[in-house]
């Protein structure tokens, strides 16, 4: 498919999708600067008069080709594990306030809000322990509760992070990545 694109052309989107792949970034530039080197690629495809330009628009967009689903983009996560949970409180202290909020949560009334303050710490809470322990039982409690948050935000459409609860992005790296940048954005702005 690259050979047939002019040399300079394809030099420049080979490099354009090699900056992607940047390891000197930092984590959360590292994020956003994918991000924009994808609309640049996306650009630099608008411009190409080339059959194929479709296909590569769609592995980068993760959009659907004639029928078939492409494949999502592998773009960095903004937060790493320690970076998500740099700040958090002791397991301990945090296990007591996830089990303070499930009695809250189990009152009827709460608010979808409430109710995503307690998924996203206990989500939250078990990827730390699973993290911790590489228990499998842990483990598949951390993704078990991952998914609940991403359909908690998908039904009420709510994100805080960079990247929103429908992006490709979570096909690659699972609800635990959703769970670590959500939490590293909500956590934060508790403590101001």
């Amino acid at each position: 498919m690259l050979h047939l694109i002019r040399s300079s052309t394809k030099r420049q989107l080979l490099s354009t999708i090699g900056e992607l792949h940047d390891r000197s970034v930092s984590e959360k530039n590292r994020a956003i600067t994918a991000e924009h080197r994808i609309q640049q690629t996306l650009q630099l495809l608008d411009e190409l008069d080339i059959p194929q330009n479709h296909a590569l628009r769609a592995v980068l967009t993760g959009e659907p080709h004639n029928g078939e689903p492409a494949l999502a983009p592998v773009l960095p996560l903004p937060f790493t594990f320690r970076d998500a949970y740099s700040s958090a409180p002791r397991l301990l202290d945090e296990a007591a306030a996830v089990t303070r909020l499930q009695a809250l949560v189990g009152d009827a009334g709460n608010t979808p809000d409430e109710l995503r303050e307690y998924l996203l710490r206990y989500a939250a809470l078990a990827d730390r322990q699973a993290e911790k322990t590489g228990d499998q039982h842990d483990i598949e409690e951390a993704e078990r509760t991952a998914e609940q948050l991403l359909g908690h935000d998908r039904q009420h459409d709510v994100t805080a992070g960079l990247y929103g609860h429908d992006h490709p992005v979570w096909t690659h790296h699972g609800g635990r990545g959703y769970v670590r940048q959500e939490y590293a954005t909500w956590y934060p702005d508790r403590l101001s």
